[in-house]
């Protein structure tokens, strides 16, 4: 009997390699330039974030449409938030009509009206003009850039459907000059750019999961669950990278364990978020355990409300009743094991977010 096709795979096997055009273990200039024209069906987004040494943090998002919106045509828009350690916000959105976006093949180099992020897998510089803020962020890279397998989540019996994602700086160094209300404030501290590219609705596939990244006493990880959907067979799949002091030592997510405690309903989206979440990775010799803990959810986002009345309507019909994503803020532990015994522990502050878009009781 034949075996049953996987519904979700990450495209780690030779070919596909040279199917995307890519090399193994280096990720090259042109992946992280711009893969679609925008056209209906399809997404792309840039984005960094940052922890400032003042306990600031940043998210910065450039999108060539809102990511739950693919049957959109091109319409850009920009993203800032700056959540500040006193709770203030400064939370900035500019869309642009579709003559003012541009982007390269080549490299990251997009341009939303006044705003533009550019850079080559070492140094990213981004601007941004949008109402009364005004920001100028630097990115050099200490990490070189990476990516999972060939850089693609395939779903489908065929593999139909595709889920890009290059990691361009999973840690650098950043430093970001703001001005709000004619105001000037700069900020430093340590930050992360990846980008995202797709041809179906992330609505149609993740139905919950959990990304994050940070960074620890020389030690820089990236981790990640997702389940899909039923039809995609509710899958789960991870994502998992280590470095050490600049180095990548360890990106098999095979070989990773996640568990989840601590659940609670967050009152203003209904969905049920795991408080502590782990990612256990075992290679038969060392072992690391990261495990992170929420402190705050610092951005909400209920898809239903801002979709037009006609998607609204579909997206109900397949029974998606609260699509949400959210945002936390918080700390990460990692644990440095050899079997059983804990050897080292090292702690720090983490960011890491939510798409959580299928309804709690499927799973």
């Amino acid at each position: 009997m034949a075996s049953e096709k996987k519904m979700v795979k990450i495209a780690t096997e030779p070919r596909y390699y040279e199917k995307f055009g890519v090399l193994p273990g280096a990720v090259a200039l042109h992946e992280d330039g711009v893969h679609n024209d925008g056209r209906a069906g399809s997404y792309e987004w840039w984005y960094l974030d940052g922890h400032f040494d003042d306990g600031s943090n940043l998210v910065i998002t450039f999108q060539n449409k809102f990511f739950v919106r693919p049957e959109l045509p091109l319409t850009p828009l920009v993203s800032f938030d700056l959540n500040r350690p006193n709770g203030e916000k400064i939370s900035k959105i500019y869309v642009g009509g579709p003559e003012e976006y541009s982007s390269s093949d080549m490299q990251c180099d997009v341009a939303i009206g006044k705003n533009r992020f550019k850079g080559d897998l070492s140094t990213y510089k981004i601007h941004i003009e949008v109402e009364d803020v005004t920001a100028d962020v630097t990115l050099k890279g200490i990490v070189p850039a990476w990516r999972p397998g060939a850089g693609r989540i395939l779903y489908g019996a065929e593999e139909q459907y595709e889920y890009g994602w290059i990691v361009g700086v999973p840690k650098g160094e950043v430093w970001a000059e703001v001005t709000c209300n004619g105001k000037k404030e700069t900020y430093h501290g340590y930050g992360y750019h990846d980008h995202n590219w797709g041809d179906r609705s992330l609505l149609d596939l993740k139905h919950h999961g959990y990304w994050g990244r940070a960074e620890v006493d020389g030690y820089t990880f990236i981790n990640a669950i997702n389940y899909a959907p039923e039809e995609f067979g509710k899958e789960p799949f991870t994502v998992f990278m280590l470095a050490h002091h600049g180095c990548i030592i360890a990106d098999d997510s095979a070989k990773v364990t996640f568990t989840q405690s601590d659940e609670f309903t967050d009152p203003e989206t209904g969905k049920v978020i795991a408080r502590k979440i782990c990612y256990l990775y075992d290679d038969g010799g060392k072992k690391y355990r990261f495990s992170y803990e929420v402190k705050d959810i610092i951005y909400r986002l209920k898809v239903l409300e801002i979709l037009p009345e006609e998607q609204r309507r579909k997206t109900m019909e397949k029974g998606l009743i609260a699509p949400a994503y959210l945002r936390f803020a918080g700390t990460v532990e990692l644990e440095i094991m050899d079997g059983d015994e804990v050897i080292e522990k090292h702690s720090g502050k983490a960011l890491w977010e939510s798409m959580y878009f299928g309804n709690c009781e499927d799973f």
